[in-house]
């Protein structure tokens, strides 16, 4: 199974193409990843994005980081 988002492109952070999720709620919703859990990391999305958290799939090497998911607000799991 592969990475839902991943546009395989080695030179952009695929920014132009994720999951934008706006109601997600903790004790309802889940999301599923593929692979670890160590293989994707939560940090503050870039100036292009709307502000919130973000689900990046942690590239190799200098490869930029792939965007997977964003929120629109911080979630209080984190």
């Amino acid at each position: 199974m592969g990475v839902l988002y991943d546009d395989q492109n080695t030179t952009n952070d695929g920014s132009k193409e994720y999951a934008l999720i706006t109601d997600f709620n903790p004790n309802q919703d889940v999301i599923q990843l593929a692979g670890q859990q160590g293989n994707y990391i939560l940090k503050p999305t870039n100036a292009e994005l709307p502000t919130g958290i973000a689900i990046y799939l942690d590239k190799p090497g200098n490869e930029p980081d792939e965007l997977v998911r964003s929120r629109l607000e911080s979630p209080p799991w984190i």
